[in-house]
């Protein structure tokens, strides 16, 4: 095959080609773009279980804050009125 031949070829396919190529860049893109959106939803996954863990925790403080008060309400707080208060002992 002569050179002139082959360009020849190559100039009359080139119009076909342009269009692959420009679909084979583009899926190129496509693949890139998933890869980041997928990293992406990962990061998200991870600080989505943190706050999970957070609000976990931070429930099971308020539980035991409220349980706290709620014992001190039943047991002190009438232990409390037997005696009188700091200002009554300090003489006024």
């Amino acid at each position: 095959m002569t050179f002139e031949l082959r360009l020849l070829i190559f100039l009359y396919s080139l119009p076909f080609r342009l269009p692959f190529c420009s679909l084979v860049e583009e899926v190129n893109v496509l693949g890139q773009s998933l890869d980041e959106l997928l990293h992406q939803y990962s990061t998200v996954e991870n600080k989505l279980k943190d706050l999970h863990d957070t609000q976990m925790a931070l429930e099971k403080e308020i539980e035991l804050k409220t349980e706290t008060i709620h014992l001190n309400q039943v047991g002190c707080i009438p232990e409390r009125t037997y005696y009188p208060s700091a200002v009554r002992l300090q003489g006024y």
